[in-house]
């Protein structure tokens, strides 16, 4: 496991982004079994809840030298995937650390830490989740055979630990994005200025919530293999860059949510760089660049293309108190 240097922090901590609250009345009481010793609890579902908040997790280096960076997970997962490896090496949220940046991780509507709404009547879809076998074949790390899952050749992700990091997905509700919209522009604002790296499906809401900012707001963002993107009004002079890792030829998906993706832009008068890994000499990459070897190659290149650091001291960005 490659832990690297310690890191001297000026500040960490967490805050929750607040969503709504909703009354539930009318419902009947029911006894449940609670826990082994409390088997007769009476619960009351009628009151209110405060749902469809997020959680950001931020860690602050003392030797600040670029910019905050705000990272946004894809589809089914949460802020993790940013955090470590699934085979333990140094997630971006490290490497960014080390460069001297504050982070900033966030965990959407409905993901990890930031909770989810278990009240049937009050999201109307149902939430799904990612097989093994799906993700395999939609995160470009090889094929489905009939003996079982084989890699791509040259494939980096750590295959050997797969099943490890699939721990860590979430279930997702289809019918969130609104909300989820709304939680991150709050986060935005609250965090101050930063830098947005946004993975997959994340790419669009980001891409959809920067477009009703000010410039200024957010200094650049980066759309890392996104999973289709909307056409937006307007967008802040500031950089924009898709990140596309290795072996589209194998997916008809990607290739439609690429073509997608750069039609949307189009129409919309957007200058997206686009920039693919294997162009530059980093092959072999899968849907998941952040997880997969040579991860901290990816980040350089884009560190490079979008954050770069300025001599001299920069302002910290602790997070205010008021979303």
């Amino acid at each position: 496991m490659n832990k690297g240097p310690a890191i001297a922090l000026a500040d960490f901590g967490s805050f929750h982004v607040e969503g709504r609250l909703v009354e539930i009345t009318g419902e009947d009481c029911t006894k449940i079994r609670l826990t082994e010793t409390i088997t007769e609890f009476v619960h009351d579902p009628n009151g209110r809840y405060a749902i469809e908040g997020a959680y950001v997790q931020y860690m602050i280096p003392e030797a600040t030298t670029g910019d905050p960076v705000l990272l946004i997970h894809g589809g089914g997962m949460n802020g993790s995937v940013w955090e470590t490896t699934p085979d333990g090496r140094k997630g971006w949220m490290r490497l960014l650390l080390e460069a001297g940046h504050p982070v900033y991780v966030v965990d959407m509507v409905e993901r990890g830490r930031a909770g989810f709404c278990a009240l049937e009547s009050v999201w109307t879809s149902r939430p799904i989740m990612r097989s093994l076998e799906d993700a395999w074949e939609t995160f470009r790390i090889g094929a489905r055979q009939p003996g079982g899952l084989t890699p791509h050749p040259g494939q980096r992700f750590p295959t050997d630990h797969f099943v490890k990091g699939a721990y860590a997905w979430s279930p997702r509700w289809p019918d969130t994005e609104t909300a989820a919209g709304c939680a991150l522009e709050k986060a935005i604002r609250r965090i101050g200025p930063c830098h947005v790296i946004a993975h997959s499906s994340g790419s669009s809401m980001a891409l959809q919530v920067v477009s009703g900012l000010a410039t200024g707001e957010t200094l650049s963002l980066c759309l890392v293999e996104p999973a289709g993107l909307p056409q937006v009004p307007s967008f802040p002079d500031m950089p924009l860059l898709a990140v596309w890792g290795d072996f589209l030829d194998t997916s008809r998906l990607w290739q439609a949510l690429r073509d997608m993706s750069k039609a949307a832009c189009s129409a919309s008068g957007l200058d997206l760089e686009e920039l693919l890994l294997s162009d530059i000499g980093l092959s072999g990459h899968s849907h998941l660049p952040m997880q997969d070897h040579g991860n901290e190659d990816v980040l350089d290149a884009i560190l490079a293309r979008l954050v770069r650091p300025k001599a001299g001291s920069h302002r910290q960005n602790k997070p205010s108190e008021t979303a």
